[in-house]
């Protein structure tokens, strides 16, 4: 089973090695698709690009190391703003109130 899977791989590059169209394709077409696609989803999806950061609400429940390092990370990023609350309540209340706040609990 692993010999015919390595053998059919070996062939696709084989074939794709004599013609380059299709492996410029291969790179190239994922990256405009990937291109066009955010950019029209992110005006339909009020994306403005310059506006003002995402605010992220957290809700450190258990205060343990990998979520001070995650948080501390968040706050390194100049394209989000980390808002600490003290519980789900308030978080939510604050979600409910901005249009570019998710939540992270």
């Amino acid at each position: 089973m692993l010999r015919a899977a390595w053998i059919v791989f070996q062939n696709e590059f084989r074939l794709l090695a004599h013609d380059r169209a299709p492996l410029i394709m291969l790179g190239l077409a994922p990256l405009v698709i990937i291109t066009v696609a955010g950019l029209s989803l992110g005006n339909i999806y009020g994306a403005r690009p310059g506006a003002e950061p995402y605010s992220i609400i957290v809700v450190d429940d258990d205060h343990a190391w990998l979520a001070r390092a995650l948080v501390d990370a968040l706050g390194r990023d100049h394209s989000v703003s980390v808002l600490r609350v003290a519980n789900l309540e308030e978080a939510g209340a604050i979600v409910r109130r901005r249009a570019r706040a998710p939540l992270v609990s």
